[in-house]
């Protein structure tokens, strides 16, 4: 019993050991400083000079949407098809439109319609 004891300790010592090394002293650390790296003032410069325009519209778009086997859209679920919509979010200003996700390229969205 007392073998089964100090094996169990022992295991258990180990274990933390390695775990102190690997957070404290692996030299996984970030540098105090790391000159070049980020541009601070070139980012402050932008963000100064796109404040307030943002866009005048944030639109949602749903590009299409189809039925998937439900295994395709949660593992283990086997219960018939799943609804599913393929969506994009617009923003618009006034000379210009972004949009961000199509969801599908144009070649896809040809075999969908």
């Amino acid at each position: 019993m007392l073998r089964v004891i100090i094996t169990i300790v022992s295991v258990i010592l180990v274990a933390a050991g390695a775990a102190f090394w690997w957070l404290f002293l692996s030299g996984s650390k970030a540098p105090a400083r790391a000159p070049g790296v980020m541009d601070i003032a070139g980012w402050r410069a932008l963000i100064a000079e796109d404040a307030g325009r943002g866009p005048e519209r944030i639109g949602w778009l749903e590009v299409a949407h189809d039925n998937f086997p439900a295994f395709v859209v949660q593992a283990g679920r086997f219960d018939g098809p799943v609804g599913m919509s393929f969506n994009s979010v617009q923003l618009s200003w006034p000379d210009r439109t972004i949009l961000i996700d199509t969801a599908v390229d144009a070649e896809i969205m040809k075999q969908m319609a």
